[in-house]
């Protein structure tokens, strides 16, 4: 597990409000757990719809991360650079 799971997606809603929309994810649920745990230290609510629109709100997600990009469309993507990055470049190519 690791300690700053979700920092980089709260620091961007916290500095930018509700002019982005946040969207946190990771497919282990211990992971997913330690995400809501930050969310709600920082003060933010976590929300099910990919629609955030108070400067409080972000969407935490617990899904594998090909199956998101699948479903909807994003302008910006962080990915931790622990994972085969690769693998999930041609889904976000192909979304844009």
């Amino acid at each position: 597990m690791f300690p700053l799971l979700g920092i980089s997606g709260l620091q961007w809603k916290r500095h930018l409000g509700s002019s982005v929309s946040v969207t946190l994810n990771d497919n282990s649920a211990d992971n997913h757990a330690e995400i809501l745990r930050h969310v709600q230290v920082n003060g933010m609510v976590a929300v099910d719809s990919d629609l955030t629109s108070s400067d409080h709100e972000v969407q935490v997600t617990c899904q594998d991360a090909n199956v998101i990009l699948h479903q909807r469309q994003f302008h910006f993507m962080y990915v931790l650079q622990l994972v085969a990055n690769t693998l999930l470049l041609r889904k976000a190519f192909r979304k844009m």
